[in-house]
């Protein structure tokens, strides 16, 4: 699958996702700072990061307090990014300073094909920064 490739090469993708198009891209200091240029976006604002399965969730969270972990098995895979307290490994620092983590488990068909090949990745929306939410592919400039 070239989108695969694209990814595995360290390049940003733009794909639909349930919500709006996102741009996504492997966790690493390269495809990052690709993202944020192309965004134009602070880096003071972190990056989503999206995952396939809830085992992924312990790479980069401390803990799941048992309340949410009920939501989540309510809401999740869908539209829902929660907010946990993050791990301080290598990975969870190249997402940003911040001592919390956003992570989303998608409810996309083709985004969760990706996953399965790619394991988590970073998302955004593929707007400019500040610009409009792109709900379609013209949206995209």
């Amino acid at each position: 699958m070239e989108i695969i490739s694209e990814i595995n090469n360290n390049n940003p993708v733009i794909v639909p996702t349930e919500t709006v198009y996102g741009i996504i891209s492997k966790i690493n200091k390269e495809s990052i700072s690709k993202i944020y240029l192309i965004k134009k976006r602070s880096k003071k604002k972190p990056l989503t990061i999206i995952i396939n399965n809830f085992n992924s969730l312990e790479d980069f969270v401390l803990e799941i307090p048992i309340n949410i972990k009920k939501i989540l098995e309510t809401f999740w895979p869908g539209p829902l990014t929660v907010i946990f307290k993050k791990k301080n490994n290598d990975i969870c620092n190249i997402i940003g300073t911040e001592k919390t983590i956003g992570i989303r488990m998608p409810n996309h068909n083709f985004l969760r094909a990706i996953l399965k090949y790619t394991g988590p990745l970073v998302c955004t929306s593929a707007n400019i920064s500040n610009d409009i939410d792109p709900i379609s592919i013209d949206c995209i400039s």
